[in-house]
């Protein structure tokens, strides 16, 4: 669930870096250090993806 949250406000074009970081640490607030990792690696590739689509 959160995971698809994340994925979904990663994949968002309208949503500036700010906003994703901002998501990112209230997610981080919560869940395993499992979660965390999984949670920065996916943030991670969503923002390498996205600086080649500018």
């Amino acid at each position: 669930m959160i995971l698809r949250e994340i994925e979904n406000t990663t994949t968002d074009p309208h949503i500036n870096q700010l906003q994703l970081w901002e998501n990112l640490r209230k997610t981080l607030g919560m869940g395993s250090s499992q979660l965390r990792e999984a949670t920065i690696r996916r943030i991670r590739l969503a923002l390498d993806e996205g600086k080649g689509s500018d």
